[in-house]
C-alpha cells in the first residue's frame, strides 16, 4: 500500500477520534493542529518546526535564567558596595588608631625616660641619706664616748680634790696647750683658705655645670651658667642649657627667652635641632600656635633627617588644622 495513502488513512482515523468534522481538503496543511497527508519533505519541515519550537522554549527559559542571574548579580553588587564602604571606614579608623598609638608611644617613652632619670636621682639621694645616717650614728657614738669620759673625769675630780695652786698651774698648762693647738689650727685654716682662693677656670666651671645638669642638680647648675654668661664664656651654649633647665621645669616663657638668645648668638651648634623642637613645644604650651607651627616647619625643612624632625612632624600633625574637604559641585 502506498505510504502516502496510509498516512492519509491514519490522519482521517485520528481526526475522527479527536475532532467533530474532518476535511480531506486540509491534508498537507502544516499549520493544522494535527497535520496529516504530509509528504516526506513536509514531514521534515514539520519536524524542524517542532525542533525550532523546542529551541525557542529553551531560549526563553535561558533568558529567564539570565534575568534571575542578573538580579542576583545586582544584589551582590549592592552588597559589595556596602562592604566596600565598611572596609574604607574601618581602614580610616585603623589609620587613626595607628597614629594615636605612635603619639602615645612617644609620650610614654618620654615619661619613662623622665622616670628613669628621677629613679637615678632618687637612688643617689638615697645613698647620701644612708651615708648621713651612718655619720649621725658615728657622731652619736662619739658623743656617748665623750659623755662616758666626762663622767669618769667628774668622778676622778670628786675623789681627788685639787688645791687652788694646783688648779692655777693646771690652767696655765691648759692655756699653753691651747695656744700651741691654736697655732696649728691657724696654720690649717690658712692652708684651707689658700685652697679656697684657687679659682677654677671657665673650662672647669662649664664641665661642672654640665655634670650638675646631667644629674638634674639645677639649683647648683644655674648660677654657674649665669656666671659664665657674665664672663662671656660660651654664652650660646650656656643660654641653651638654661633654656633646657626652665623647659624641664615647665617655665616655658623663660625657656623661650634663653633658647632665642642662644640661637641668635650661634645658630650652627649641634644642639640646634633640640633647641628648635623644645622652642616649638614651649610656644605650643603657652598657646602661641602660630610660632609653634613656624618652629616645627623650620625644623623639618632644615633638619629633615634628624630624630627631632620626626617628632616635629607628629606634633605638627596634631596642631595644624586639616583642610576641609571640598563640597561636591563647588570648586
Amino acid at each position: 500500500m502506498n505510504k502516502k495513502l496510509i498516512g492519509l488513512i491514519f490522519s482521517i482515523i485520528y481526526s475522527a477520534l479527536f475532532a467533530d468534522e474532518i476535511s480531506v481538503f486540509n491534508a498537507g496543511n502544516l499549520e493544522a493542529v494535527v497535520p496529516y497527508g504530509l509528504t516526506e519533505s513536509e514531514k521534515v519541515i514539520l519536524n524542524n518546526k517542532h525542533k525550532l519550537t523546542r529551541f525557542d522554549r529553551k531560549i526563553d527559559d535561558t533568558r529567564s535564567n539570565i534575568e534571575v542571574i542578573d538580579e542576583r548579580l545586582d544584589g551582590f553588587e549592592s552588597m559589595l558596595d556596602g562592604e566596600s564602604r565598611k572596609l574604607n571606614l574601618t581602614t580610616n579608623q585603623l589609620t587613626k588608631l595607628i597614629t594615636q598609638y605612635k603619639t602615645d608611644k612617644l609620650f610614654l617613652t618620654e615619661l619613662l625616660d623622665e622616670k628613669e632619670k628621677n629613679k637615678l636621682l632618687f637612688q643617689e639621694n638615697d645613698k647620701i641619706h644612708k651615708q648621713n645616717l651612718e655619720n649621725i650614728k658615728l657622731l652619736q657614738f662619739e658623743i656617748q664616748k665623750l659623755k662616758t669620759t666626762l663622767n669618769k673625769l667628774i668622778k676622778q675630780i670628786d675623789k681627788n680634790y685639787v688645791s687652788k695652786e694646783q688648779f692655777n698651774e693646771l690652767v696655765v698648762f691648759i692655756n699653753k696647750q691651747f695656744a700651741s693647738l691654736n697655732k696649728e689650727q691657724k696654720k690649717q685654716l690658712k692652708a684651707l683658705k689658700a685652697k679656697k682662693k684657687v679659682k677654677k677656670t671657665n673650662k672647669q666651671l662649664i664641665v661642672d655645670a654640665k655634670e650638675l645638669f646631667q644629674i638634674r642638680y639645677f639649683t647648683k647648675a644655674i648660677p654657674i651658667f649665669e656666671k659664665l654668661i657674665k664672663r662671656k664664656y660660651k654664652p650660646a651654649q650656656c643660654n641653651f642649657y638654661l633654656g633646657e633647665i626652665w623647659f624641664i621645669r615647665k617655665k616655658y616663657k623663660d625657656s623661650i627667652h634663653y633658647f632665642k638668645t642662644s640661637m641668635m648668638l650661634y645658630d650652627k651648634a649641634k644642639y640646634i635641632p633640640t633647641l628648635l623642637l623644645h622652642s616649638a613645644i614651649s610656644f605650643e604650651k603657652i598657646k602661641d600656635n602660630d610660632n609653634a607651627i613656624n618652629f616645627y616647619e623650620t625644623l623639618i625643612d632644615i633638619y629633615p633627617d634628624k630624630e627631632e624632625a620626626s617628632k616635629a612632624k607628629e606634633y605638627l600633625a596634631k596642631l595644624k588644622p586639616k583642610p576641609k574637604p571640598k563640597e561636591k559641585g563647588k570648586e
